[in-house]
């Protein structure tokens, strides 16, 4: 008898080694999915894996393939009914939020409504290591539906900017909440692979120390994941970017194809300023960078602009970059990060985490001092610097 409950057994573990090797299969089984499309997607190094397939008339739907390592993938429902415009008159179309899900080689069962997939119950491979943060999350992304419905509806009757900021303000609300729990997350869980992920998303959270102890903690075959991949390239890079560090040379061209190599600059003080003419802070920004060029450009201050341009299309982004120089006056030099960043991807190499982002070098090409967001202290150290 015992013979053969351990051939059963084996017969069932190796069942299970099977599918763990053969691939993932995601069931979904969602009430008003019938005639409906779902949209799975994940990327893996630079890519984006999109796949997508249509309900039959119960409500089901099954995805198969196969993973080197796990990911973090979305399933979204592509129901037209479920998206509208972000404001009367404006063409950005808010969509219904998907369902974020743990994807690994086994099965993953998804039930649920389609008209609210963000709810739905996921259950399967390593799923089980959100535990209560899935419903946390999903009432962060049903808070977001919420304000982006409020602002479409009541704007068209009161055309108020208030009504237009409220889901940012939501957004950013949550985004610190969001934060917050993954934070606590890591802490708690340092082996689960629910904390690289984390990690890796809220990376520009930390210090070089915190970075450093929080990502020693991690599982190390995690660590060999492109989440873990990603922290260790973050800390290196930050290891390059503290502060009386050689800077990193480049070489990038400017607005008529002429080289600007921060090399060739040495001997000036030199302020990196990442923007982008999507950013409201940065165009804040510019009346008093302009008024520093203008008082210290004589005395050796030198300004680089490097725009990431929010569009994947290269002359959509030459477009809008150059037309942020010529609304703006910028009179200093200019560069598009957008351009052969597989080559050179500035905002990567000098770890920018939010923008504005503004870097002060020394005539010795040194790091002294690096700002994010709404700053006005390099006025002061400029004058100090000028004096001296």
């Amino acid at each position: 008898m015992k013979k053969y409950f351990l051939i059963i057994l084996f017969i069932l573990s190796s069942g299970q080694l099977l599918l763990a090797q053969s691939g993932y299969v995601i069931n979904l089984s969602l009430d008003h999915l019938a005639g409906h499309s779902v949209e799975l997607s994940y990327t893996v190094g630079d890519q984006k894996v999109i796949d997508s397939a249509r309900a039959n008339q119960s409500g089901m739907i099954t995805f198969k393939g196969k993973l080197t390592e796990p990911v973090v993938a979305f399933l979204r429902v592509k129901n037209p009914n479920l998206s509208f415009a972000a404001a009367p008159g404006y063409k950005r179309i808010i969509t219904s939020p998907p369902v974020e899900i743990i994807l690994n080689n086994a099965r993953i069962d998804i039930k649920g409504d389609a008209d609210s997939i963000v709810l739905a119950d996921v259950t399967g491979g390593l799923n089980g290591e959100w535990g209560d943060l899935r419903l946390k999350f999903s009432r962060f992304a049903q808070e977001q539906l919420s304000a982006s419905r409020y602002t479409a509806t009541a704007y068209l009757s009161t055309k108020a900017t208030e009504v237009l900021l409220h889901p940012g303000n939501v957004a950013i609300r949550n985004y610190g909440l969001s934060d917050s729990l993954k934070n606590d997350y890591i802490k708690a869980h340092p082996s689960n692979f629910l904390s690289v992920y984390f990690l890796k998303d809220i990376v520009s959270k930390f210090d070089d120390a915190g970075l450093n102890k929080a990502y020693s903690g991690l599982k190390n075959n995690y660590k060999r994941t492109q989440y873990g991949k990603f922290i260790e390239e973050r800390i290196r890079i930050n290891a390059l970017n503290r502060l009386n560090k050689p800077a990193t040379d480049f070489i990038k061209s400017d607005t008529l194809g002429r080289p600007v190599s921060l090399s060739k600059l040495k001997g000036k003080y030199v302020l990196l300023d990442f923007w982008g003419s999507w950013c409201g802070p940065c165009v804040k920004s510019f009346p008093n960078l302009i008024a520093q060029y203008n008082r210290y450009h004589h005395k050796g201050f030198e300004i680089i602009g490097i725009a990431s341009e929010a569009t994947y299309d290269l002359n959509k982004a030459k477009q809008s970059w150059k037309a942020g120089i010529r609304d703006n006056k910028l009179p200093w030099l200019q560069v598009l990060d957008n351009e052969n960043t597989a080559q050179v991807d500035l905002a990567k190499l000098y770890a920018v985490s939010g923008y504005p982002t503004q870097i002060l070098i020394n005539r010795e090409g040194k790091v002294i001092a690096r700002y994010v967001g709404e700053r006005t202290e390099l006025n002061t150290i400029l004058e100090k610097l000028f004096k001296e």
